[in-house]
């Protein structure tokens, strides 16, 4: 266990001393102020935002256009605001968007990197106590959202993803809701409120997915763990951001070589 993790884990034990037990409070005002939480409670898996990354990637590929973009990071986003897409209402090139956020996923699951430097996390965090699922999750997850903020460091990038979301077509018709103010509210809070630069910073990281996961009864993690999720993190990011433009770069080839189903 390196230097890092072995005191994070003195940190939680000091937390949870002191607390006299798991404490889940205190974390709000450090958090985005939109509802994160995952959209299916219950499976043990964790859907992850990195749409910043599947944005990058679709203005990358032959032909894409702003709305082959905002397609792209359009199931993670309708995932945050708790709705369904209904993709016979979308314009074309946002619809052929979301199909190629699925081709995306498939090329970037495939790659020894991800399964790599997940497992390093994951491992990190079982070395270090925490368990099996939230490990699981975290080192999944905790790793697409570092790739997003390693991205996010790249020149003209923030500035493109900017772009992504001033020149987003209306899609809500096509958004369905039980609140429809979440909908709304998200696009304008990441125009506005752009909080999703925090995840150039892996305490924000660890912080989001800490809310995230509070819904996930096999998946979540203490508010004590935080300072091992973090430090986890922390230790991952610099590898992170030395492969990031080596993986957009094969996830790009791959879909370059990939033909859409028709």
């Amino acid at each position: 266990m390196s230097a890092r993790l072995v005191a994070a884990v003195q940190q939680r034990t000091a937390r949870r001393r002191d607390s006299g037990g798991d404490s889940r409070s205190g974390l709000k005002h450090l958090l985005p102020r939109l509802p994160l939480e995952d959209s299916c409670p219950g499976q043990p898996t964790v859907r992850v935002m990195n749409f910043v990354a599947h944005s990058h990637v679709a203005l990358r590929c032959a032909g894409a256009s702003w709305g082959h973009a905002f397609g792209a990071a359009l199931p993670d986003l309708a995932s945050m605001a708790g709705a369904r897409i209904e993709r016979s209402l979308l314009s074309p090139s946002v619809e052929e968007g979301v199909a190629l956020h699925h081709r995306t996923d498939k090329a970037f699951h495939a790659l020894a990197s991800f399964h790599t430097g997940s497992g390093q996390i994951r491992d990190g965090l079982l070395e270090a106590g925490l368990p099996a699922g939230p490990a699981r999750a975290v080192g999944h997850a905790g790793y697409e959202l570092l790739l997003d903020g390693c991205l996010l460091t790249r020149p003209g990038v923030t500035e493109e993803f900017s772009q992504v979301l001033a020149r987003a077509p209306d899609v809500t018709e096509a958004v369905s809701s039980a609140d429809p103010r979440r909908w709304r509210e998200l696009v304008a809070a990441m125009s506005d409120e752009r909080w999703w630069l925090g995840y150039r910073d892996p305490q924000m990281v660890a912080r989001g997915l800490y809310r995230r996961l509070q819904s996930r009864r096999l998946l979540r993690f203490s508010e004590a763990d935080l300072p091992v999720v973090t430090a986890a993190l922390t230790e991952a990011r610099p590898a992170v951001d030395v492969g990031t433009d080596d993986i957009i770069g094969a996830v790009t080839e791959a879909l370059r070589g990939d033909t859409p189903p028709g």
